[in-house]
């Protein structure tokens, strides 16, 4: 009866190692596509593919963003999925004669009209605005608005140890300050 007690055993004992391994080669396969697949977007810079992070690689390669989101009191173990946006909006429809400058004393006295002409570009952290200056005429060619985005979708905290954690999405502007208002947080299973 020992004997075969034995044999029983080490037939369990072979067959859950050789689980073992099977499950650590499937892990590693799936492992080995995770990092071609990111080597593959980083190298062919089409960032708009997703790459798939562990929420170390996250807190080490994205620190800025695992910041941004920690003022905003989300902390990194709690992200799902990051979309970082830039846009840039540039405005040309803009009428030709926006001011128009005319100095009283000249114009009561009536004399002679010196032409002045000058082009500007006035940039602030977010807006750019191009156009010129001609005699008493301010000219403006274009209003130009660049940002970036930060879209995430996070775990909220869990409040309850039997309340399932949903999830929720947040969308920072870098150029206001603040957060934007998610208008649609959809997803979607075959």
């Amino acid at each position: 009866m020992n004997k075969y007690f034995r044999k029983v055993f080490y037939i369990i004992a072979v067959s859950v190692l050789l689980v073992v391994f099977v499950l650590l080669y499937i892990g590693a396969k799936i492992e080995a596509r995770r990092y071609k697949e990111n080597f593959s977007v980083e190298i062919t810079k089409e960032f708009d593919r997703q790459q798939t992070l562990t929420k170390k690689e996250f807190k080490t390669y994205f620190a800025d963003i695992a910041d941004t989101l920690k003022n905003y009191g989300i902390k990194p173990k709690q992200v799902e999925n990051v979309i970082s946006v830039h846009y840039i909006y540039k405005d040309t429809l803009i009428a030709k004669e926006v001011l128009v400058f005319r100095d009283t004393l000249i114009a009561a006295v009536d004399t002679v009209y010196i032409d002045r002409f000058a082009v500007f570009e006035v940039q602030s952290h977010c807006h750019t605005v191009k156009g010129l200056i001609l005699g008493d005429v301010l000219q403006i060619d274009s209003i130009e608005t660049t940002d970036n985005l930060l879209i995430s979708l996070y775990k909220e905290k869990q409040k309850c140890l039997f309340k399932k954690r949903r999830v929720r999405a947040i969308a920072v502007s870098e150029c206001k300050g603040d957060t934007l208002t998610v208008v649609n947080n959809l997803k979607i299973n075959n």
